[in-house]
């Protein structure tokens, strides 16, 4: 099996056996899969996709400046820091959301999804 030598990355959620090939994601440690990408609330996912659009922005924008001598390696290293924390604030939203859910997995739960379970007024 390829994910018990290590040729592959699980998802970033503990209860989804998916996993994806390292050499396709480099260096990454972390993934999602589209499953449980879809069950993430959609402020977390917004937040996600306008930080990707806001990077690639950036980027171009500062390839630009910097091939015309405007803008100075500090700027680029202090824009690139504040994208990347605010990115690695979202991923650890992310990354909380599913190792502590709302409401635990149990039978409980899923009698209350199907409508079985005690509602409580």
């Amino acid at each position: 099996m390829d994910w018990m030598t290590g040729d592959r990355i699980c998802c970033i959620n503990p209860r989804c056996g998916r996993t994806a090939p390292k050499d396709k994601y480099g260096e990454s440690t972390d993934i999602i899969c589209r499953r449980c990408w879809n069950l993430l609330p959609k402020a977390i996912a917004d937040r996600f996709r306008t930080l990707s659009r806001r990077d690639k922005r950036l980027s171009r924008l500062i390839d630009k400046r910097f091939a015309a001598g405007t803008m100075p390696q500090y700027r680029i290293n202090m824009l690139g820091n504040l994208i990347d924390g605010q990115a690695r604030k979202n991923w650890a939203e992310i990354a909380a959301y599913f190792r502590d859910p709302q409401k635990p997995e149990g039978l409980e739960n899923f009698l209350a999804d199907i409508g079985l379970g005690n509602e409580t007024p």
